[in-house]
């Protein structure tokens, strides 16, 4: 991705970025149909609409942050954001794998983690290295804080999918009224 005078990298560069949001799209449709049943077969007592609301975010809210990396070129931030995602993802194969080989038992979104998303980010950051649209610097802090930010972020998310759960039924009784 060779940057403009500016700095930024130009539009047909960045739109590779759109791979981001669609791999995890296609990873949360693996891991989401079998991640509940994994979960509680193993302990952790999760319940189907929660965890479809926090999968539902997860999916849809990228799209935005890679919109905003490709609509405003010069500011590398986003940049750095949307490969900071990719980052978050290959870590989260890690933790697939980790799991599959510890629990002796498949963890949903294992094939995808692996196969597409771990690939992916590796690729990317290859790509931007070596065309130059981030700096080494901007790299390495993209490729930090998305690991860094994988468990903060799924608290998040688990949060507000049990929050929007508990509001679902109050929002229908008032609807009702």
């Amino acid at each position: 991705m060779p940057t403009d005078s500016a700095g930024a990298a130009p539009q047909s560069s960045l739109a590779r970025l759109w791979m981001i949001p669609l791999a995890i799209l296609i990873h949360n449709i693996e891991e989401y149909p079998r991640i509940v049943t994994f979960a509680q077969r193993h302990g952790i007592p999760i319940r189907r609409r929660p965890v479809g609301i926090a999968v539902a975010l997860a999916t849809v809210l990228p799209f935005p942050l890679v919109y905003a990396a490709i609509r405003h070129p010069h500011n590398r931030r986003y940049s750095q954001a949307a490969l900071a995602l990719s980052a978050l993802m290959a870590a989260n194969a890690g933790t697939h794998l980790a799991q599959t080989v510890l629990l002796r038992d498949y963890s949903p979104g294992t094939i995808t983690g692996l196969g597409l998303n771990l690939p992916l980010a590796l690729w990317l950051y290859r790509t931007t290295a070596r065309e130059q649209a981030l700096m080494a610097h901007e790299l390495r802090q993209a490729a930090l804080l998305g690991p860094g930010m994988m468990g903060p972020a799924a608290l998040l998310l688990q949060l507000l999918g049990w929050g929007i759960d508990r509001l679902l039924p109050r929002l229908a009784r008032t609807e009702r009224q």
